[in-house]
């Protein structure tokens, strides 16, 4: 079985467009919980379930499957982080990659 999350291509496109133009001219770097509380606004940790089922392991595997299109780069994965309740957990870390037209 496999599993999904609906998400707009077109919001996402437009978040990390945002964390483009906020770090120009330098490149940005973000962690997948930067993008994910944009998005949803929220970052929680999925305890005791296993990644196939987390929304959030969902979210950072769409942005690996579509990193060319988002214009993105992965450059760290299990980076330690603190979810919004202060929980412990892991994410990655990408750097967002200037567009063509820039």
């Amino acid at each position: 079985m496999c599993y999904s999350i609906p998400i707009d291509q077109g919001e996402l496109l437009r978040i990390i467009d945002e964390f483009r133009r906020e770090a120009a001219p330098k490149a940005a770097k973000i962690l997948t919980k930067d993008i994910i509380c944009k998005y949803s606004g929220g970052f929680y940790s999925n305890e005791n379930i296993p990644a196939a089922r987390s929304i959030n392991a969902l979210f950072g595997r769409l942005l690996m499957d579509h990193h060319e299109e988002l214009g993105i780069r992965q450059l760290r994965v299990a980076v330690s982080i603190q979810d919004c309740n202060g929980n412990h957990t892991t994410c990655s870390e990408w750097e967002i990659l200037p567009r063509s037209n820039d």
